[in-house]
C-alpha cells in the first residue's frame, strides 16, 4: 500500500531514508575513487621524474609501468563519471 508522504508516492518513510544512505554511499564511493584517482596521477608523475632522470636502468620496466598507470587513470576517471551519473539520478 502507498501512502503519500511529502508531496510523493512512496511505500514508506523508511524508502526516502534508504534512498538518503544509497546517495551518501555513492557520494563516499565517489570521494575514494578521486582519492585513489590523486594517488595514481601522483605516482605517474614520479614515474615520469624516474623515467626522464634516468635513474633505473630498466627503462622497459618504467614505460611498463607508465602504461599501467595511465590505464588505472582511465579506468577510475570513468568509475568517477558513472558513479556521478547514478547519484544525479
Amino acid at each position: 500500500m502507498a501512502v503519500r508522504y511529502h508531496g510523493s508516492d512512496l511505500e514508506s518513510p523508511t524508502s526516502n531514508i534508504q534512498h538518503r544512505t544509497f546517495n551518501i554511499e555513492l557520494w563516499t564511493s565517489n570521494v575514494q575513487l578521486r582519492k585513489g584517482r590523486k594517488t595514481l596521477e601522483k605516482g605517474k608523475r614520479w614515474l615520469m621524474l624516474i623515467q626522464r632522470a634516468a635513474l633505473l636502468n630498466q627503462a622497459e620496466k618504467v614505460n611498463d609501468a607508465l602504461l599501467e598507470c595511465e590505464e588505472l587513470i582511465k579506468i577510475f576517471v570513468q568509475s568517477i563519471r558513472t558513479a556521478e551519473g547514478k547519484r544525479k539520478k
